[in-house]
């Protein structure tokens, strides 16, 4: 397990994005079906990132752009816009925390502590897994398979 742990530290730049994208999936899970228009990627990620028990994000997802500056920025160009500032743990300044806002270079941007980014997405995922479970989400498309891997642990 230490191997998948410094996998996620060593590359958390490229996870960030990684992770934006996982909270879109985890968002179509969520709606009625997996079909999307252009433009139904922020619906999606907002809609699983709602659902975390503290609603944490609530202030900042929409005024920090969250969405665009994150899976946009890291997926399609691996910049993040002007809107975030990552950070892990290890490189988090006295006075900064997952969340907080901070005026960086003359703009406002909101810190994204990867560790705590990765924690969210998990729980996320352990959610939308148990209303899958339970049986309380409709969409059809989740039960197909999509990919079938095998991964043996060093």
């Amino acid at each position: 397990m230490d191997f998948l742990n410094s996998i996620h530290i060593d590359y958390a730049y490229f996870n960030f994005g990684l992770i934006c994208l996982g909270f879109e999936f985890l968002g179509k899970c969520l709606s009625e079906d997996f079909s999307s228009k252009k433009g139904d990627g922020g619906d999606f990620f907002k809609k699983a990132i709602n659902i975390l028990p503290n609603h944490k994000y609530k202030p900042v997802i929409d005024k920090y752009k969250i969405y665009k500056s994150m899976r946009n920025g890291l997926l399609h160009s691996l910049k993040p816009t002007g809107t975030v500032w990552l950070r892990t743990n290890s490189t988090l300044e006295s006075g900064n925390f997952h969340l907080s806002v901070r005026k960086i270079k003359n703009e406002f941007r909101v810190v994204l502590v990867f560790e705590d980014f990765l924690k969210d997405f998990n729980t996320a995922c352990s959610l939308v897994i148990k209303m899958i479970d339970n049986d309380t989400i409709k969409n059809k498309s989740i039960h197909k398979e999509f990919i079938l891997t095998s991964y043996v642990i060093p």
